[in-house]
């Protein structure tokens, strides 16, 4: 920290008293600024340590793996979104059997039928030389 200060006191042309003040300050609210976040990271990492090396402990002694509360609640998670899923799924198909019975039901969305015309009596009784032929055969 010494040769800082020298450093400071050179550069910005202050007393070796003054820089040694100046680094003192800057170093506090480093500290200060820094430490909290290191700690919290070292605190993290040894506790995920520590439950990754209690259960390895866990599973040699008894054979059996430990599995968290937060596992567990994983699991529980996975297996209702799938179960959802199913669900939605299902339910998806049953609506549109029922959207299409409706359908069916009022005549809605099916082939449109031309309206049959209907002949006159001119045309009913009107015999073309084709209709002869078609007659004769």
């Amino acid at each position: 920290m010494e040769d800082l200060a020298q450093k400071v006191a050179e550069k910005a042309g202050i007393t070796p008293e003054q820089a040694k003040i100046a680094v003192e300050t800057i170093m506090q609210y480093v500290e200060g600024r820094v430490a909290p976040l290191i700690d919290a990271k070292v605190e993290a990492s040894l506790k995920d340590f520590s439950v990754t090396l209690k259960g390895q402990v866990h599973e040699a002694l008894t054979g059996k793996v430990l599995t968290s509360f937060a596992e567990k609640v994983g699991d529980f998670a996975e297996g209702a979104k799938d179960k959802l899923e199913d669900f939605a799924e299902g339910a998806k198909e049953r609506l549109g059997s029922i959207a299409s019975a409706t359908k069916s039901f009022f005549g809605f969305g099916g082939k449109k039928e031309e309206p049959k015309k209907e002949e006159s009596k001119e045309e009913a009784t009107t015999v073309t030389p084709e209709k002869k032929e078609e007659d004769k055969k």
